[in-house]
């Protein structure tokens, strides 16, 4: 939807178990499956490091934020980036950056649950359900933090299902938040 509404969300990793696209930035998906890396063995999104261990690594990471920052908004009035784990490193990337505003989306526990089950399932160590939900109520719990810890940060919060059910509703709500205008070719785009 943010790629619709004229933000550059960069080049998307190339998910085989998502045939719609996960619309991940793959420079940042690199990046933080490395900070995952640097934390620790085995540290992964469905095993994930300390908030300790990740803010740790500052100093080594601080050549290599602002450079990522400064390369992917070169000459771009909106730019942005989508990945899960962004949830755990923001307070690395906070510093370097110009105007943020935050999108929050909040999906249904149940439904983000199967989803883990579903997308771990041919994986060596696969989540099971309970482990799932447990990792569901941890994520947004981060969700929750960042939104305590900066309430000077602008913040939109998203409905998944809203997003399914009323996609061109809750695009003009974005646009709103983020100061674009909802086109007709934009409107036909995010209602095909």
């Amino acid at each position: 939807m943010l790629k619709s509404l004229g933000v550059d969300m960069g080049p998307s990793v190339d998910d085989q178990s998502n045939p719609q696209g996960s619309n991940e930035d793959v420079d940042f998906a690199k990046l933080h499956k490395d900070i995952f890396d640097m934390t620790g063995d085995g540290k992964e999104y469905w095993a994930p490091p300390s908030r300790e261990a990740i803010l740790e690594l500052a100093p080594k990471l601080d050549p290599i934020i602002p450079a990522l920052i400064a390369e992917k908004g070169k000459g771009k009035a909106f730019w942005g980036w989508k990945h899960t784990r962004t949830l755990l490193t923001y307070e690395l990337f906070l510093p370097h950056l110009v105007n943020p505003h935050f999108v929050l989306v909040f999906r249904n526990f149940l439904g983000t649950a199967l989803s883990a089950v579903e997308h771990t399932r041919r994986r060596r160590n696969p989540v099971d359900f309970s482990q799932a939900l447990r990792l569901v109520h941890f994520y947004h719990g981060e969700m929750l933090r960042f939104v305590e810890d900066h309430p000077e940060i602008p913040t939109h919060f998203v409905s998944y299902e809203d997003v399914v059910l009323k996609p061109l509703d809750e695009a003009q709500k974005l646009a709103r938040f983020l100061g674009i205008a909802v086109t007709d070719e934009t409107a036909r785009e995010i209602t095909a």
